[in-house]
């Protein structure tokens, strides 16, 4: 794949000039200093999976997106990856390791456009809901937010312009930055601030993955959902701070660097051939661990987990360009197919994260 830098492009000039002053402000850059931590946006020929061409790297996650996606939305998710992370290393080494990504959906764009999820295409995905009417974003691995809402178009669907892009990679963050320990924090903050009344009636109030995600969204500058609250709170950490203390300091500690995950260690599983389903079956009673598909070819992939009996189970598809993120044991194998149902082989998970790239060579 051939990659230049884009032409023409200032880094003070391409956004509003105040944005590129907090961004550097915020991490003790002069506005050129913070240019050059930016980088420079790259078109890549031919687009990455048929559809990305532009890319700009922040604290080594691509944030990716279509041709006709404007430069200034990728320079602003960049900004607001940067700043969630340049003071928490650890939490962007993991993230690097394990291959997270930011995926722009354009204004003129549906979310279903994006190759993960074109599979979702007016089918139902929350109760009747289809995923292009219930989201302009989406956390997992690889993380999507959308132009509108980054520049605060208009058309953006959320008129208190709440930070969809902070909120998702939150979720990134949470599952894949964050070592079990951290994330027992921020599960136990949540019942205590729950139990203590705080957050009725806010969506953050629904699970400790939704309180992370929202409350960041305050602690970097803007604010979440906020119910029946009122008055109204004001938008940023000053509130968070005087209103939920002790969940403030915990985010403070994570997005701070001063509460450090663990490293993520990523093996890349050995391929078992497709006859190896005759002997292969899991084994009880192992420590658990995880494996991510991804999926590099034009074809949608089902995936199986091998049983105690060595019998199929199916969990599902990871779509053509997609990833699937999957909570297992060690030594419970799991099998891909075609659609076809050609199988493609077999992998057997370690103690350490397991990462199956599905290519069309290994396809063949």
């Amino acid at each position: 794949m051939a990659t230049r830098p884009m032409t023409g492009r200032r880094c003070l000039g391409g956004r509003p000039a105040e944005r590129a002053l907090v961004g550097a402000l915020l991490l003790g850059l002069t506005p050129m200093g913070w240019c050059q931590v930016m980088g420079e946006i790259e078109r890549l020929d031919p687009p990455q999976q048929g559809f990305y061409g532009k890319r700009l790297v922040a604290q080594g996650i691509p944030v990716l997106a279509h041709e006709s996606v404007s430069d200034a939305a990728l320079e602003e998710a960049a900004r607001r990856l940067t700043e969630q992370l340049s003071r928490a290393p650890e939490i962007a080494g993991n993230l690097q390791r394990l291959g997270a990504e930011m995926h722009l959906i354009g204004k003129d764009q549906q979310t279903t456009d994006l190759p993960e999820y074109r599979d979702m295409k007016g089918k139902p995905f929350e109760g009747e809901a289809t995923m292009d009417e219930r989201g302009r974003g989406y956390g997992g691995l690889h993380a999507s937010c959308a132009e509108e809402n980054l520049l605060r178009l208009p058309s953006d669907r959320f008129t208190d312009h709440r930070d969809i892009c902070r909120h998702e990679f939150a979720h990134t963050i949470m599952e894949f930055g964050l070592s079990p320990d951290n994330r027992e924090l921020i599960e136990a903050q949540y019942r205590a601030s729950t139990e203590a009344g705080r957050w009725k009636t806010m969506y953050a109030a629904t699970n400790p993955g939704e309180f992370f995600a929202e409350l960041t969204m305050w602690y970097f500058g803007t604010r979440g959902d906020y119910g029946k609250l009122d008055p109204p709170p004001q938008p940023g950490a000053y509130w968070l701070r005087a209103y939920d203390p002790e969940a403030y300091a915990l985010l403070d500690d994570l997005y701070s660097g001063r509460l450090k995950p663990a490293p993520v260690e990523v093996v890349d599983l050995k391929r078992l051939p497709p006859e190896a389903e005759a002997t292969t079956r899991s084994q009880p009673d192992q420590p658990a661990t995880t494996v991510i598909f991804l999926n590099r070819t034009a074809q949608p992939v089902e995936r199986f987990w091998l049983d105690f009996e060595g019998q199929r189970k199916s969990y599902g598809v990871v779509p053509p360009g997609g990833i699937a993120s999957q909570s297992t044991y060690v030594t419970h194998a799991w099998l891909l197919t075609h659609p076809d149902g050609k199988v493609l082989g077999i992998w057997v998970p370690e103690e350490a994260v397991g990462r199956v790239i599905i290519t069309d060579a290994a396809a063949d």
